[in-house]
C-alpha cells in the first residue's frame, strides 16, 4: 500500500513541477496612478459590431490578435499588442472584457468600456507575450 501510494504522490509532485515550468508569472504592476477617460460606447454595443474576445481566456487562444502581449495593472490584466492602424490595449478584469482602448494617428481612445474608465497608467512595455504568439 506504501508503494501505490508513494507512487501516486510522486506522479503528482511531477505534475505540480510540470505546471510551475509551464506557467510564467505575469508581470505586475500595482497602486499606480489612473487617468479618468470616457469611453465612447459600451462593450455590448461595440462588440455587436466588432470582432471582440469577450474573454480573457478566448483572447490568450486567439492567433489573429498577435502580435499581443499581457501584463497584471492594478487587478486588470491588459493585453496589448499592435495592428496596422497603430496601438490597442484590450482590459479583462475577473476574466471580462471590459475596455478596449485602441490608439491610432489620431491618438488614444476608449472606443468601448464605461461612460468613464480609471486607467491605470501601467508601464506596458514590461508586458510579456501571449503563450499564443510564440
Amino acid at each position: 500500500m506504501h508503494t501505490a501510494l508513494g507512487g501516486v504522490m510522486a506522479l503528482a509532485a511531477l505534475a505540480a513541477c510540470s505546471a510551475m515550468e509551464d506557467s510564467t508569472p505575469l508581470p505586475s504592476q500595482t497602486g499606480v496612478e489612473t487617468q479618468a477617460i470616457s469611453c465612447d460606447a459600451s462593450i455590448g454595443t461595440y462588440c455587436s459590431t466588432h470582432d471582440c474576445a469577450m474573454t480573457l481566456d478566448a483572447a490568450r487562444a486567439d492567433s489573429s490578435l498577435c502580435p499581443r502581449a499581457e501584463m497584471s495593472c492594478n487587478g486588470y490584466v491588459v493585453l496589448h499588442g499592435t495592428n496596422p492602424d497603430g496601438e490597442s490595449d484590450w482590459w479583462y478584469a475577473n476574466g471580462s472584457l471590459v475596455v478596449f482602448e485602441p490608439t491610432t494617428i489620431a491618438g488614444q481612445t476608449c472606443a468601448a468600456g464605461p461612460d468613464t474608465f480609471e486607467r491605470p497608467l501601467c508601464d506596458l512595455s514590461i508586458a510579456i507575450p501571449l503563450e499564443v504568439c510564440n
